[in-house]
């Protein structure tokens, strides 16, 4: 079968990049696959960070046509052009927030105009993390165009059935990302001594946004020190790793400071080049998503890569990712005590069958489970 993906690759960072071209990886193997990967992204008020990955020795790439520009309708006419001459039968595209709106109507109209690929949107989230004044509109425009959807979640199949009803949808998971594990082994003492953590580690790993709950794991922290008590309060740092979305670590600081576990806590502030992701896993006992909202999260499938257990929240996807006691535990959101409670447990825990969670989230799951083999429209 003749497919296009369209979505962000390498040199773009995140983890949408990395699934993209994970994806269309894997789907190569079944299908002949024209990948067009963006040339210009995002306006910087929507992603107000450097946007390439300008650190990364060790690159995810698959080939891939840098053609798609937010900022000239051209290249989103070539881009359908580009479809119908591939001749695609299905053309699958990435969604991740309403602002793609323009240049994605241009491609999809266009080729829905010229040519007969079944028009798929693969959604990271049907509803951005930060709402957007012209949601609902484009939303409207959008959902309008698609001729089925995948998802990863039951939240974003739930809110698909309320915003457009009838149409086809197949509820997926987030994979696990084993290409960032090469099998790489470390001496987790040295990396612990130069990065100034205790004996055991909880870590936060990833961009650093509001919806992601950091200031509610902070305290949470307090709470944990101080039930572990005297003998071993002092073991155990929290490892903050990712870029802050709105350049406002002083304020973290600020809580560590006032939570009396600055001493406790070390950020690691930058986007981590692939090679060195691994080595911040190697060090940490257990992550921790503490997030207020989410779809799903890249983050809990890169810590199952390197079999490193989780303690999430029960909002979005996440506790459908976790088998509770098996590959970590699931605590209520913006509750502290239960944060601190559920970390303490997945720290005191032995018992985790990490090999189980690659097996169900592996990437050929995925392909099967969400019709991407599928020969026919």
């Amino acid at each position: 079968m003749k497919l296009t993906v369209v979505g962000p690759s390498y040199p773009y960072k995140s983890g949408i990049s990395h699934f993209t071209t994970i994806l269309v990886g894997k789907l190569r193997k079944h299908h002949e696959v024209d990948f067009i990967n963006w040339k210009r992204q995002y306006p910087k008020f929507l992603y107000p960070l450097e946007q390439e990955d300008k650190g990364s020795k060790q690159v995810l790439v698959e080939d891939n046509v840098r053609l798609l520009d937010f900022y000239n309708p051209v290249s989103w006419l070539r881009a359908a052009w580009r479809v119908r001459k591939h001749r695609s039968e299905r053309l699958i595209v990435t969604w991740v927030s309403v602002a793609q709106t323009p240049p994605y109507l241009g491609i999809i109209l266009a080729s829905k105009l010229f040519g007969r690929a079944r028009v798929t949107y693969l959604c990271h989230n049907v509803l951005p993390h930060d709402p957007l004044f012209f949601e609902g509109l484009f939303l409207k425009i959008m959902l309008r165009l698609a001729d089925d959807f995948i998802v990863h979640s039951s939240k974003d199949c739930r809110d698909l059935a309320r915003l457009a009803p009838g149409k086809p949808v197949k509820v997926g998971f987030h994979p696990t990302y084993d290409d960032f594990n090469t099998g790489q082994r470390y001496d987790t003492g040295k990396l612990k001594r130069e990065l100034g953590l205790r004996r055991k580690v909880v870590l936060f790993f990833g961009f650093i946004r509001p919806y992601k709950g950091l200031h509610y794991l902070i305290e949470a922290m307090a709470q944990v020190k101080a039930a572990l008590g005297d003998d071993i309060r002092d073991d155990v740092s929290l490892l903050v790793v990712g870029e802050f979305w709105k350049k406002n670590k002083p304020e973290y600081e600020a809580s560590a400071a006032r939570h009396g576990v600055l001493d406790s806590v070390v950020f690691v502030d930058r986007y981590v080049p692939n090679e060195e992701v691994g080595m911040y896993f190697a060090v940490s006992d257990i992550l921790a998503a503490p997030y207020v909202s989410a779809t799903q999260s890249g983050v809990v499938q890169m810590a199952y890569a390197f079999d490193t257990p989780v303690v999430v929240t029960n909002v979005g996807g996440l506790p459908e990712a976790v088998e509770e006691g098996v590959t970590g535990f699931v605590c209520e959101p913006e509750n502290v005590p239960a944060l601190a409670a559920a970390i303490i447990k997945a720290l005191n825990h032995h018992d985790y069958d990490m090999a189980a969670a690659k097996t169900r989230f592996s990437w050929e799951n995925y392909i099967h489970q969400t019709g991407l083999l599928e020969t026919e429209g």
